[in-house]
């Protein structure tokens, strides 16, 4: 899953980023035709992770930002379980990399809880990336696990995207 990326970008469906391994897989790839897209970047991967409207995952605003209805941003029900918490449970080996923009804000501490984190309720088991909606791409608040690291400390070549990519799961 990727943010931020629209169906017409990927060379798989006839856009300028190249995907080759996409190409290679003829009629294996995963489209959700009758995805619903919402106005903001948080509720949108909450919706997408877990297969269901925003409004029934409490994602209808940005966990960064105070709504002006409290009850739009709040934890996400344990009933509705997103894709990682399935995959875990049914055997498979899961995995979070990169931006992390459903957390809400008064649980991004590195004094958690951890429940909302992407190694808590959301079911992985490894994350390396950063909680919020942004970051600084070379000096980033970067997290694997719930542990922070400052990789870039002494190695003025660090960046983040190059690091997410070379970043191998332990698991």
């Amino acid at each position: 899953m990727t943010d931020d990326t629209g169906f017409g970008a990927p060379s798989t469906f006839g856009g300028v980023i190249p995907t080759p391994n996409l190409d290679r897989t003829p009629g294996t790839v995963f489209v959700t035709p009758n995805f619903h897209s919402t106005a903001l970047c948080s509720p949108n991967p909450r919706a997408l992770i877990t297969g269901r409207n925003h409004h029934s995952v409490v994602s209808a605003w940005s966990p960064s930002r105070r709504p002006a209805f409290p009850a739009m941003i709040r934890s996400s029900p344990a009933t509705r379980p997103p894709i990682g918490r399935i995959l875990k449970d049914n055997g498979y080996r899961t995995s979070w990399f990169g931006k992390d923009h459903n957390t809400p804000e008064f649980q991004a501490s590195q004094d958690g809880p951890f429940d909302q984190w992407p190694i808590g309720m959301q079911g992985f088991e490894y994350f390396y990336g950063f909680i919020g909606g942004d970051a600084n791409q070379w000096q980033p608040n970067l997290f694997r696990n719930m542990t922070a690291i400052y990789p870039y400390i002494g190695n003025p070549k660090w960046n983040l995207i190059t690091a997410q990519a070379d970043e191998r799961s332990p698991i």
